[in-house]
C-alpha cells in the first residue's frame, strides 16, 4: 500500500497558487487513476483530510490532501499512516519548493525533509520518505513566465 499526500493550504484564497502544487499534483493523479476506479474525494473528519483511493496492479493507493494549513499537515499524515499501517518508505509527499527554478521538479529520497510541515507535532514521522518537489517563485520576485503554473 502506498500513501501519496499533496501538501497545500485549504480554501479558495490558495486554490490556484503555487503553494498548492501538492494539491494540484494529487488532483491530477486522481484524475489519471479514474481508469483504475479511484473513488471520489471524501472529506474525512477522522483524518482532517480529503481522501481517495484505488487499487493499481494489486497495490492499494491512498491519495490525501490534508485540510490543515501546511505547517500542521503532519497531523493528518500521521493519522493516515497509523490507520492504514503504512511505513515511511511507502509514503510519498509532494509539495512546492521556492528554491527550485521555475518549471523544475526534484524527486528526493533518503533525506530528512527541509520543510518542517511533516515534523510539526509529529516527531516520529520525521523519517526518510520520497518527496517530489515543485518549483515556486520566491516572494518579491516576478515570474518571468507571466505567473503561469507549470503544467502537470
Amino acid at each position: 500500500m502506498k500513501l501519496i499526500v499533496g501538501l497545500g493550504n485549504p480554501g479558495k484564497k490558495y486554490a490556484r497558487t503555487r503553494h498548492n502544487i501538492g494539491f494540484m499534483t494529487v488532483d491530477a493523479l486522481h484524475e489519471a487513476l479514474k481508469e483504475y476506479g479511484s473513488n471520489n474525494w471524501e472529506l474525512s473528519k477522522k483524518f482532517n483530510a480529503a481522501v481517495s483511493g484505488c487499487t493499481v496492479h494489486n497495490e492499494k493507493i491512498v491519495l490525501a490532501k490534508p485540510m490543515t494549513f501546511m505547517n500542521d499537515s503532519g497531523q493528518a499524515v500521521q493519522l493516515l499512516m497509523r490507520y492504514y499501517k503504512i511505513p515511511a518508505r511507502d509514503l510519498i509527499v509532494t509539495h512546492d519548493d521556492k528554491d527550485l527554478p521555475l518549471g523544475t521538479i526534484k524527486a528526493q529520497t533518503d533525506r530528512r525533509p527541509q520543510r518542517r510541515a511533516l515534523d510539526h507535532r509529529t516527531p516520529r514521522l520525521a523519517k526518510f520518505y520520497p518527496r517530489p518537489r515543485w518549483d515556486r517563485e520566491r516572494e518579491g520576485k516576478r515570474d518571468i513566465r507571466r505567473g503561469g503554473l507549470c503544467a502537470l
